[in-house]
C-alpha cells in the first residue's frame, strides 16, 4: 500500500511532470502537492490530510477513479463494497422470491420484521464469510 504522496511522485516521475505542471492538472497549489509528496507540512510538522475533494481532483488528473485511488492508499476495502453490493442484490432477489412463491402479493406486504430478518441473515453470512477468509490466510 502506498501513500497518496508516493502515488503522486511516481505519477509525476512516469509522465515527467514538474510540481507546477501536476498541480495545474489538479487545480491544487504546487506547494500543497509538495506537502502531499513529503507527507508532512514543513512548518507545522503535522501530517497532511487532504480533503476528499482534493483527492478526487488528484484522481482525475491521474486518470483514476476516486474509488481506485482510495483503494490504492488503503482508505477503502473494495472487497467489503463488493460484499455489500452482493448483499443488496440478494435482498432484492429474496423479496422477488417471496412474492413469486405467493407468500405475499406485492412488496408492500413484506413487513419490516421480515426485512429485518433478511438483512440480519445477510449480515451474518457476510461475517461468516469474513471469518472463513481470515482463517484461510
Amino acid at each position: 500500500m502506498k501513500t497518496l504522496g508516493q502515488l503522486i511522485s511516481k505519477y509525476r516521475e512516469t509522465y515527467n511532470l514538474s510540481l507546477r505542471e501536476f498541480a495545474k492538472l489538479c487545480d491544487v497549489s504546487h506547494s500543497y502537492i509538495d506537502k502531499l509528496e513529503k507527507g508532512v507540512d514543513p512548518y507545522s510538522k503535522k501530517k497532511v490530510e487532504p480533503t476528499l475533494d482534493t483527492i478526487e481532483k488528484i484522481a482525475q488528473a491521474m486518470n483514476m477513479s476516486l474509488e481506485h485511488i482510495l483503494y490504492k492508499i488503503g482508505k477503502i476495502d473494495t472487497h467489503k463494497k463488493e460484499r455489500f453490493e452482493k448483499a443488496e442484490s440478494l435482498k432484492d432477489e429474496l423479496k422477488e422470491m417471496i412474492i413469486r412463491r405467493g407468500i405475499v402479493n406485492n412488496e408492500d406486504e413484506i413487513d419490516a420484521k421480515l426485512l429485518d430478518l433478511i438483512e440480519h441473515s445477510i449480515k451474518t453470512y457476510a461475517k461468516n464469510t469474513d471469518n472463513v477468509k481470515k482463517e484461510d490466510n
